[in-house]
């Protein structure tokens, strides 16, 4: 039997984290710093993106997996 992700609520507190900070409210005024070339909140959003993805898998994967009746 497969558990339900809602059910783990630290679960569904770090996804809601990660999504809130997939989104680059710390640079919103602005402050024009890059690192290689491309403006810093750029990396912060892809790097946020990057660890929702990383989440949701491992949740998929822990929470989710089959059963083996496919």
């Amino acid at each position: 039997m497969s558990d339900e992700p809602r059910r783990h609520p630290v679960y569904m507190a770090l996804l809601g984290l990660c999504a809130l900070a997939t989104s680059p409210y710390p640079f919103a005024a602005g402050s024009g710093r890059e690192l290689a070339g491309l403006p810093l909140w750029l990396w912060w959003s892809v790097g946020c993106t990057i660890a929702l993805s990383a989440l949701i898998a491992w949740g998929i994967h822990r929470y989710w997996g089959s059963d083996g009746d496919a």
